[in-house]
């Protein structure tokens, strides 16, 4: 099969249908397609030198290797609703009782499928499941925010704090809160609505929100809050170490145009910087110097300390838009995934999926046509001391090795 590539260096453009990519040669492993609609791809990680990815079924979980061999498979006696991916050594599942529509079972399993607790909790509200945020040490928090209501568990399913949020932090609007676990498990950010913004039909203006980022300790201790600006929260990302907090919020200005807002905290709740780049996903650098960053149709890599763009580029107008970005360990290599969102087949998928290789120190951008079609949402990974990556959705794992 034939590979379009494009060469971008500086201002200038190479285009060219080639059998061979000479200055990044890619070699594609398909390491695993799901056989069944009833099977779902969850997780992907490497340890050991071994690709190992996590599958679900309606009533399973299991391991498996790149090579498709079953490691072990955890049958339950009800549904499994959703899988909390892997975090550290630990990963969680929700499984709930048809017979009992109000309550599930929360349960957290190391890698070699041994328990590590089980949790029993009541749902509310047309009986949504609630938000789970687990750590890389195993605690976990669960949040039901059109409840108002707090739980928070040891990483041996004791419960430290079970109880409301103060009334100013969590609204009543699910869609507006997020949350995520610190690897290290000391704390846990979640961003809220002191005042979800409404629509005044009487004025047809806008009545701002007022969106807030707050920090809490394992134990359901408030360390501190900030107010953010604009009228909506979008999300809170905290970097693997645990020292930098990424929230994105947004507002309506006047004439019905959407301002973004990006903020970096540090662990302090002291602001790093702050700029309007809407961005829909990040990665950062292992030393955490860099932060890379991504809207619909741009990449950018900056510097935190000065806040200082290192590169970016802004995609083609008729690649659809990007969907996942990543990092590479140097730092010298940055991989996009594209494509353009459709609905099919009663699921959201993408197609016309490229891969982009971005380098961020020659300038030069490639990009290879991979799929008609993936299922999302999708993945991008590289190995831990490597350069190769994969490519993940609900229905494969693809491997990209370069040649040495």
């Amino acid at each position: 099969m034939k590979l379009v590539k494009i060469v971008l260096i500086m201002n200038f453009v190479l285009v060219g249908i080639v059998t061979k990519i000479n200055s990044y040669q890619i070699q594609t492993k398909a390491l695993y397609i799901v056989t069944s609609s009833k099977e779902k791809i969850i997780h992907s990680f490497k340890e050991n030198s071994v690709t190992s990815f996590l599958v679900m079924t309606e009533n399973s979980i299991q391991l498996k290797r790149n090579s498709g061999d079953q490691i072990w498979s955890k049958n339950f006696d009800r549904k499994v609703k959703a899988v909390i991916p892997k975090t550290g050594s630990y990963f969680g599942v929700i499984v709930h009782d048809s017979k009992i529509a109000e309550t599930f079972n929360y349960q957290v399993f190391n890698l070699n499928s041994t328990p590590k607790y089980n949790f029993q909790l009541q749902l509310y509200h047309d009986n949504r499941l609630p938000i789970v945020c687990l750590s890389g040490m195993g605690e976990s928090a669960i949040i039901r925010p059109e409840n108002n209501h707090l739980t928070l568990l040891s990483k041996n399913g004791a419960v430290l704090f079970d109880g409301k949020f103060t009334d100013n932090i969590i609204s009543s609007l699910e869609k507006n809160v997020n949350a995520e676990y610190s690897s290290d498990g000391k704390f846990f950010a979640v961003t809220g609505m002191q005042r979800p913004a409404t629509f005044d039909e009487s004025s047809q203006k806008w009545i701002s929100g007022l969106p807030v980022l707050v920090l809490i300790d394992r134990t359901g201790k408030i360390l501190w809050e900030n107010k953010l600006p604009g009228d909506f929260n979008q999300q809170v990302i905290i970097s693997p170490s645990g020292n930098f907090i990424v929230t994105v919020s947004y507002g309506f200005s006047g004439n019905g145009l959407i301002s973004a807002y990006c903020l970096v905290f540090d662990r302090s709740g002291n602001t790093v910087f702050q700029d309007d780049f809407f961005h829909n996903s990040v990665d950062f650098s292992t030393d955490e110097k860099f932060l890379l960053r991504q809207n619909r149709k741009k990449v950018q890599l900056l510097e935190l300390k000065s806040s200082k763009i290192i590169f970016e580029y802004s995609f083609p107008e008729n690649i659809g838009t990007v969907e996942a970005i990543r990092l590479s360990q140097n730092g010298e290599k940055i991989a996009c995934l594209t494509g353009e969102n459709i609905y099919k087949d009663k699921k959201f998928q993408l197609q016309n999926v490229k891969l982009w290789l971005l380098n961020v120190v020659t300038g030069k951008v490639e990009y290879f046509s991979i799929a008609d079609f993936f299922s999302q949402p999708v993945k991008l990974d590289f190995e831990k001391d490597s350069q190769n990556f994969l490519i993940q959705s609900e229905g494969t794992i693809i491997k990209f090795e370069e040649n040495k």
